[in-house]
């Protein structure tokens, strides 16, 4: 299954309302859209406690709880949050960029250093690019 950021969420909530606006006369896709958004948008029903005790999702007992797990009824699409890690490495990807198209034959040999950066934030970064792939670590 995939994760998403909440930015990314949102804008995939706003093109399947968008694209089930538009073919609201193919019955399939709208079907399909109804699925995704339904994914997309999922409440949890009830919580579970540390303890195993069951919540209704509406109990304002909740809150007492700390960290109560969400349980649906349809799994929804799980969220990311960009780590520093994760950051770094797009950075060091673009700097790599950067640095490449303003020396493009390795003249000043800034490339090795560029090189050396993005390999360091790539080993940084491998546990958590893992876990998103749900290889673990």
């Amino acid at each position: 299954m995939i994760a998403l950021t909440q930015e990314k969420r949102e804008e995939l909530i706003q093109y399947a309302k968008f694209i089930s606006a538009q073919y609201d006369h193919d019955e399939e896709l709208c079907e399909i859209m109804e699925i995704a958004l339904a994914s997309l948008t999922a409440k949890p029903v009830s919580y579970m406690t540390y303890k195993g005790y069951l919540l209704h999702a509406a109990d304002p007992k909740v809150s007492e709880y700390s960290d109560p797990e969400p349980l649906y009824d349809a799994p929804p699409v799980p969220e990311i949050n960009t780590s520093s890690e994760l950051t770094a490495l797009l950075n060091a990807v673009e700097s790599f960029k950067v640095v490449k198209a303003s020396d493009k034959w390795n003249e000043s040999g800034k490339w090795d250093n560029a090189y050396d950066k993005l390999s360091e934030a790539a080993i940084k970064a491998a546990p958590l690019i893992k876990r998103l792939n749900g290889s673990g670590e």
